[in-house]
């Protein structure tokens, strides 16, 4: 059976089930109680529901940065010239974030490279920023 037999929507839930089975048994061996499975079930659906609906929406904001049609193929220079590359990390206003930067000649070799930590950035535009100084 292959994974295309289930549906998506089916597919997304089984880790809330697998994790709602593990929280039963928890309760089961820790206070000696246990929810109907009805509930159990329920729950699992309606928390991967709530987390599905988040993480699409959050996928679909990042794409929406303009970066859906842009090509990823990197361009060399022009000869006789070198090209700065720099890239931005972050992830969210509690982590640290970083850039790195390399320089490279018509032919792709390396010419310098650099990375660095920054600290706390509120956002990603910040942390791009950063990177420009």
């Amino acid at each position: 059976m292959d994974e295309e037999s289930f549906p998506v929507s089916f597919r997304r839930k089984i880790p809330w089930y697998i994790w709602t089975i593990w929280k039963n048994r928890n309760q089961v061996l820790y206070t000696n109680t246990q929810n109907s499975l009805l509930i159990q079930i329920k729950q699992a659906e309606e928390e991967a529901r709530v987390w599905n609906e988040l993480n699409v929406s959050q996928q679909n904001m990042e794409l929406g940065n303009g970066l859906v049609n842009e090509d990823k193929r990197w361009d060399s220079p022009t000869e006789g010239t070198a090209k700065c590359n720099i890239h931005a990390n972050w992830r969210n206003a509690r982590l640290h974030s970083g850039g790195f930067f390399f320089i490279c000649d018509h032919r792709g070799n390396v010419l310098h490279h650099a990375r660095g930590a920054f600290t706390f950035s509120p956002n990603r535009l910040t942390t791009e920023l950063r990177c420009l100084e």
